[in-house]
């Protein structure tokens, strides 16, 4: 039987490596620029590629946390 704390997890690690399928915002760390239910379109970069005022999505334990990049 699958944990479903852990099919989630996978669920949401899935949609971020498919950027077809949107991801839903949810929280107040981004506001105004994001709010709640706000689609994001997820895609791969490599850190040489990422500018400051770009959008980033990462995994962090089980989170998923959306910021801006500020400063390199």
């Amino acid at each position: 039987r699958v944990d479903p704390a852990v099919a989630r997890l996978a669920a949401r690690e899935i949609q971020l490596h498919r950027p077809s399928m949107g991801v839903l915002f949810h929280g107040l760390s981004m506001w105004p620029f994001l709010q709640e239910a706000d689609e994001l379109t997820v895609e791969p970069a490599g850190w040489e590629s990422l500018r400051p005022g770009d959008i980033v999505v990462y995994r962090l334990d089980d989170r998923f946390p959306a910021l801006r990049i500020v400063k390199k």
